[in-house]
C-alpha cells in the first residue's frame, strides 16, 4: 500500500500521506487476513530503477515487471513429469491392487482430477469388466455405496476436502488416494494407511505445477493407469507411447496454428460459444477440455454426446449456436458418425482425430486436450492459468463443510 500511494503521490511525502496511508493499509490488511489469510492482491508488480548511481529519490523510471506464464512452463515440464510418475513407486502400488472379481469401484475427482478419474475407470473396465463408474464427489454423497468393492480418490493436493466428505460414510471399502502430495501430509489429512496413498512424488520431481488449470493433476494419474494397460495386454513401452504422443500433438498444433491463422482468428473470436463434442473413447478429453476452457474463463461451451446430440440438441445448435465445434474422433469412423460429420461439414470446425482407437485413443486425445489448450492460449497471448475471478467466488471455491 505505501508503494503503491507513494507512486499515486508523485513521489512526495510528509506526515500527512503516512498516516493516511498507514490507515488504509491497516483497513486492506483486515479486510485480506478475514476472508483469506495472508495473500497479496496487488495488480501489477514494479521495477524501480534508478537514473543515475546516485538516487535523488524524485526521479525514478518505472517499467512493469515481466509476467510468467505459468501454462507455458507446466506444458513445457509435462512430459518429465509424467515420465516421473510412472517411474516412481506409485505404480508399484498399484500394480499390486487386486482388481480381479470386483463387481463395483469408484473413481472419484473433482475440477481437473476428473479427466484421470475418468480415464481410469474405462481403463479398469476394459481390462476387468468390472463396473468401474467415475464420479464427482458430490454425487457420491447421494448414493447407495454398500455395494462398492474399491474406491480411488484423485486429487493433487491429495487433501481435497470433497473427497474425504463424500466417501466418509463409506466404511469397510478399501480407499486410495492418488495424488503428488506428501504421503505423510496426506495421512494426517485423510486417515488412510501409508500403503493406500499412491504418491507419484519423487526426489527429483519434487516441483508443483503452480497455476488454476491442471496438466499433470490430470494426466499424471491416467499415466500410472496407462502403464497398467501396457503390461497387462503385453503391448509396447508405456513411456515410448507417452514420448510419441507428446511429440505428435505438439507438432501437429504448431503446425495447425501456424498455417490456419485466418480461420482462427475468426474460430477463436472473443465471447465465442463452442460445442464440444465427445463420446465413445473421446470422453476424458472432453471433460479436460470443457473444464479448462470454463475455468479459465476464455470462453462458454457445450458438450454433446455425439449420439444424444440427434435427440434434440441440434434446435439449440441451429438457433443459438455460433456454429464452431471442438470434434473428438477415434481413427475408425462409424457410420453414424459419417453422418453427423456430414450435417456440421458447413460450419466452423476443429476435428482433433487420434490415430489409434480404443483405450490408446482415449489417453492419445487427453494428451491433445492439454497442447490445445496451450496452443489456444499462445495464440490469443493470454495466460489461461491465471483466470480473473472475484472475491465472493473464493467462498464457495474453498467451502469445507457438509457437502
Amino acid at each position: 500500500m505505501f508503494i503503491s500511494e507513494y507512486i499515486k503521490n508523485n513521489y512526495s511525502l510528509d506526515s500527512e500521506f503516512i498516516d493516511a496511508t498507514f490507515k488504509k493499509a491497516t483497513k486492506l490488511t483486515k479486510k485480506v487476513v478475514k476472508s483469506f489469510g495472508a495473500r497479496g492482491h496487488i495488480q501489477k508488480l514494479y521495477k524501480i530503477k534508478k537514473i543515475d548511481d546516485t538516487c535523488t529519490c524524485n526521479d525514478f523510471k518505472i517499467s512493469i515487471r515481466k509476467q510468467i506464464k505459468r501454462c507455458n512452463i507446466n506444458v513445457n515440464n509435462l512430459e518429465a513429469r509424467l515420465l516421473n510418475a510412472i517411474n516412481s513407486n506409485a505404480y508399484e502400488k498399484l500394480a499390486k491392487i487386486d482388481f480381479q472379481n470386483k463387481n463395483n469401484m469408484l473413481f472419484i475427482g473433482s475440477g481437473g482430477s476428473f479427466a484421470g478419474a475418468k480415464f481410469s475407470s474405462k481403463l479398469i473396465n476394459f481390462l476387468y469388466g468390472t463396473n468401474g463408474i467415475a464420479l464427482y464427489p458430490r454425487n457420491v454423497y447421494y448414493r447407495n455405496n454398500s455395494n462398492v468393492d474399491l474406491i480411488f480418490l484423485f486429487s493433487y493436493s491429495g487433501t481435497t476436502n470433497d473427497l474425504f466428505t463424500s466417501t466418509n460414510s463409506i466404511e469397510n471399502t478399501k480407499k486410495y488416494i492418488i495424488t503428488k502430495g506428501k504421503i505423510q501430509k496426506v495421512i494426517t489429512k485423510a486417515e488412510v494407511l501409508k500403503n493406500n496413498v499412491i504418491s507419484y512424488r519423487t526426489g527429483t520431481n519434487k516441483g508443483k505445477e503452480r497455476g488454476f488449470l491442471s496438466f499433470e493433476g490430470a494426466l499424471a494419474p491416467a499415466s500410472l493407469f496407462l502403464k497398467l494397460y501396457f503390461e497387462k495386454t503385453q503391448k509396447s513401452n508405456a513411456e515410448e507411447f507417452i514420448k510419441n504422443s507428446i511429440n505428435y500433438w505438439k507438432t501437429y498444433f504448431s503446425k495447425y496454428f501456424k498455417e490456419n491463422k485466418k480461420e482462427l482468428n475468426e474460430f477463436l473470436k472473443e465471447e465465442s460459444y463452442l460445442n464440444i463434442f465427445t463420446g465413445d473413447f473421446t470422453e476424458s478429453a472432453g471433460f479436460d477440455l470443457e473444464s479448462k476452457i470454463v475455468e479459465s474463463g476464455i470462453y462458454n461451451c457445450i458438450m454433446h454426446e455425439k449420439k444424444n446430440f440427434s435427440h434434440g440438441r441440434f434446435i439449440n445448435y441451429e438457433q443459438l449456436s455460433h456454429k464452431k465445434n471442438i470434434y473428438f474422433k477415434q481413427k475408425t469412423t462409424t457410420s453414424y458418425e459419417k453422418e453427423l460429420l456430414n450435417y456440421l461439414k458447413n460450419d466452423q470446425n476443429l476435428i482433433i482425430e487420434s490415430r489409434y482407437d480404443g483405450i490408446l485413443c482415449e489417453y492419445d486425445l487427453l494428451i491433445a486436450s492439454q497442447y490445445l489448450i496451450y496452443f489456444i492460449s499462445n495464440f490469443l497471448n493470454i495466460d489461461i492459468s491465471k483466470p480473473i475471478y472475484s472475491e465472493e467466488a473464493m467462498k464457495i471455491y474453498f467451502y469445507k463443510g457438509d457437502l
